[in-house]
């Protein structure tokens, strides 16, 4: 279908009114995909030196996205206190008695700090949607667009 200059000038400003409502539901769409990344591939089987696995199943539970309107965003994270230290790492120092006292096993642990290694979930989720993403943003927008007369 061939549009005059004015159908296409008013198509395309429908469009633009339209525009961050068709980028929102691709946005959404890579959100869920992301979730279900960190859900399905970095935090599921065993732990290993560079995978978090799963011990109780809170962590992978947690793992949920928020979205935003205006302006276009999408949020994917988890409130549990524990999560950046497995994502990022870092040492977990004592505080007051000056120890940390643990079990580990059967065995009971006393150590002034404990180094625990980074085992990405989030980042490598989302490094791995990143295309994807961009294809979910693209087609919502050219349907969208299409959809509109």
């Amino acid at each position: 279908m061939i549009l005059t200059p004015k159908q296409f000038e008013r198509k395309f400003k429908k469009w633009q009114k339209k525009f961050p409502e068709f980028v929102y539901q691709g946005l959404e769409k890579a959100a869920i995909k992301i979730v279900a990344r960190a859900q399905g591939t970095y935090l599921s089987g065993p732990k290993s030196r560079t995978r978090l696995g799963v011990v109780t199943g809170t962590l992978r539970k947690s793992i949920t996205y928020k979205m935003r309107k205006n302006p276009v965003m999408a949020s994917v994270g988890t409130n549990l206190v524990y999560a950046p230290i497995h994502e990022y790492g870092g040492t977990i120092r004592a505080k007051g008695s000056g120890y940390l006292r643990f079990k580990m096993g059967d065995k009971w642990v006393t150590t002034k700090s404990v180094k625990i290694p980074a085992r990405p979930y989030l980042r490598p989720s989302i490094k791995d949607q990143r295309q994807q993403t961009e294809k979910y943003i693209a087609d919502a927008v050219v349907q969208g667009y299409g959809r509109l007369s």
